[in-house]
C-alpha cells in the first residue's frame, strides 16, 4: 500500500504525509476556507499511482510553484519501496532508497505494471490505470456526477462501465466471446452506425437458409434414429418399427374422434337433464284439458 509522500514544496508543517492502513481523511481549516488544497493533494495521490495529470492540468501550480519532485513510500509484505517523479520528467518513475538516492529508472508503464503485480489485482483484462481512473473521484476530472459513478467522463458510453465491471470481477471473457461473435456474424451495432448504406449479402442469406433446412433435416433424422435404437432394444427392426408408427397415428385419429364424440354426448346428456322437469310439468297440464 502507498505508505508515505514527501516533497519540499508542501506546506512546511506537511512535507512529509504519512498513510495508514484503511481509512485516510483530508479535512479543511477550522476557519471554513474551501481552497486549502484537497483537490491538489489527490492530484498528488493519482500521480504516485502512476497518473499523469497532476502538473499539466493545473496552470496555478506550473506558475507558483514550479518544477518540483515528489518522494513516495509504498509497502507490500513488510517490505519498503522507494519511488520519486519529476514534474519534468513526466513519463518516467525512478526507483531509490529511503534516503531518495536514483537506483534505476522505470516507465511510467513498467512502475504501472510493478503496482499491478503487487497489488495482486489478479485480473489480466485490467490495467492498474484502467481501476484507479474510475475511482479518483477528484474535481477537474470529470468524472464527479453522483447519478454515473463508473463513468470516465459524462460522454462515455455506459457500455464501456459495464465492460469495466465484467472485468473487475473475472466474467470479461464471456463478453468477448460474445463480442467476437456478434462481429463474425456482422450484427454488432456499433459497426452498423458507421455504415449509412449497407449492402445485403443476398448470396450469404440464401447460404445459411440452406444450412439451417439441412440441419434441420437431419436433426429430424437424429431423432429417428435414436427412436429406432430405443427399439432395437426391445428386438424391433425397422419394417416393425413402420407399422407401430403406422398404428400410432391410426390411434391418435380414433382417440380425437371419441373425445369430440364425448364431448357431444356430454353436451346432449346436459341438456336432457335440464329440460326434463320442465318437460314433465308441461305434460301433467295437459292432463287438465277436458275429454271431447
Amino acid at each position: 500500500m502507498l505508505k508515505e509522500i514527501r516533497c519540499d514544496k508542501f506546506a512546511p508543517n506537511h512535507q512529509v504525509i504519512k498513510l495508514n492502513e484503511g481509512l485516510n481523511t483530508v479535512l479543511g481549516s477550522s476557519s471554513g476556507t474551501n481552497a486549502i488544497g484537497k483537490s491538489t493533494f489527490l492530484w498528488v495521490i493519482d500521480y504516485a499511482f502512476g497518473g499523469d495529470r497532476y502538473y499539466s492540468m493545473s496552470d496555478d501550480i506550473k506558475k507558483e510553484i514550479g518544477p518540483h519532485t515528489i518522494h513516495f513510500t509504498y509497502e507490500f509484505e513488510g517490505q519498503p519501496y522507494y519511488f520519486y517523479r519529476s514534474t519534468e520528467d513526466t513519463k518516467n518513475v525512478y526507483r531509490s532508497d529511503k534516503d531518495g538516492h536514483f537506483i534505476t529508472k522505470l516507465t511510467l508503464d513498467e512502475f504501472r505494471s510493478f503496482l499491478f503485480q503487487e497489488y495482486k489485482v489478479g485480473t489480466p483484462s485490467l490495467t492498474v490505470s484502467d481501476i484507479t481512473e474510475r475511482f479518483f473521484r477528484i474535481y477537474g476530472r470529470e468524472n464527479t456526477l453522483e447519478k454515473y459513478p463508473l463513468l470516465v467522463k459524462p460522454r462515455e458510453q455506459d457500455e464501456k462501465a459495464v465492460d469495466f465491471l465484467l472485468k473487475l470481477f473475472g466474467h470479461y471473457e464471456i463478453l468477448s466471446a460474445i463480442k467476437s461473435m456478434e462481429e463474425e456474424l456482422g450484427i454488432k451495432f456499433s459497426q452498423l452506425k458507421y455504415r449509412q448504406h449497407q449492402r445485403v449479402d443476398i448470396e450469404k442469406i440464401e447460404t445459411n437458409q440452406k444450412m439451417i433446412e439441412s440441419l434441420k433435416k437431419r436433426l429430424q433424422k437424429l431423432m429417428k434414429n435414436n427412436e429406432e435404437a430405443q427399439l432395437a432394444v426391445f428386438g424391433f427392426d425397422t419394417h416393425t418399427f413402420e407399422q407401430i408408427t403406422a398404428i400410432q397415428k391410426e390411434l391418435n385419429s380414433f382417440i380425437r374422434k371419441r373425445n369430440r364424440l364425448q364431448s357431444q354426448l356430454n353436451a346432449i346428456t346436459s341438456n336432457i337433464a335440464d329440460s326434463k322437469a320442465e318437460i314433465a310439468s308441461e305434460f301433467d297440464s295437459l292432463l287438465l284439458f277436458p275429454k271431447c
